[in-house]
């Protein structure tokens, strides 16, 4: 049986996108923009006529931001600016990004290059969060911000964190981990970086942190300290989960 020619298989990738719009009450008409959006650059370096996503990525984390904004403005309509910023900054975080484009589906239609794909990078939430930030970029240049992208990032991206913020996620997990420990006579965390990856203008980091040499909690973030205030928050909810 001969293997599938190129053609076939951009015609059925390009088959499998229009899907997802569809389903997601999307312009379909913009299939080709989505695509360069959903190309990493490791699968563009490995084809040197083919545009990656970056530029994709640096417009939809703006268009993002904005439309956040707006939505916690109105959700906490009794929060202070600094409130609202945590908050922000976890809804637009990689990790919750990840997390809806995983739910979307959207990991299977990225592009990546035959390295980045044997080490896992499909299951990297900074590989994925950041096609979906490349997703919108390409929706906002094809329709601008119109009822049905805006309605997409609100209900699909947005919404679905509600809960974690009432819960208090956009907190500072350092502190409450910190304290929970001395609360109980145990060791401090030990927070130790782990890698980073990404274009140098928009870095991300991975750390673990260590109770008693134990690790009880991996992040990721743009800084150093996001990414140590998500490790710390599992720390954090692994340890009152023991006590229950």
């Amino acid at each position: 049986m001969m293997p599938p020619s190129a053609a076939s298989v951009a015609d059925d990738r390009r088959r499998r996108i229009r899907e997802f719009l569809n389903a997601h009450g999307l312009d379909a008409a913009c299939v080709e923009l989505v695509s360069q959006a959903l190309t990493h650059r490791s699968y563009a370096f490995e084809h040197d006529e083919m545009l990656d996503s970056e530029r994709m990525e640096f417009l939809g984390d703006a268009v993002l931001g904005c439309v956040a904004a707006d939505f916690l403005y109105r959700a906490f309509p009794e929060d202070a600016e600094g409130t609202l910023s945590k908050k922000k900054g976890y809804l637009v975080s990689r990790t919750e990004l990840g997390r809806r484009a995983e739910e979307l589906g959207l990991a299977s239609l990225v592009l990546l290059g035959r390295g980045e794909e044997n080490s896992g990078g499909r299951q990297r939430v900074s590989i994925v969060g950041s096609a979906l930030e490349a997703l919108i970029g390409a929706l906002f240049l094809k329709g601008s911000l119109d009822p049905a992208l805006s309605g997409f990032i609100e209900e699909r991206i947005l919404t679905p964190a509600l809960p974690a913020l009432q819960k208090g996620a956009h907190l500072d997990y350092k502190s409450r981990l910190q304290e929970f420990l001395q609360k109980n006579g145990q060791a401090l965390p030990v927070y130790k970086k782990t890698g980073e990856s990404g274009p140098a203008h928009k870095r991300v980091f991975s750390v673990d942190v260590y109770v008693a040499d134990e690790r009880l909690g991996t992040g990721e973030g743009q800084r150093i300290k996001t990414a140590e205030n998500r490790a710390a928050r599992r720390a954090y909810e692994a340890l009152t989960r023991r006590g229950e």
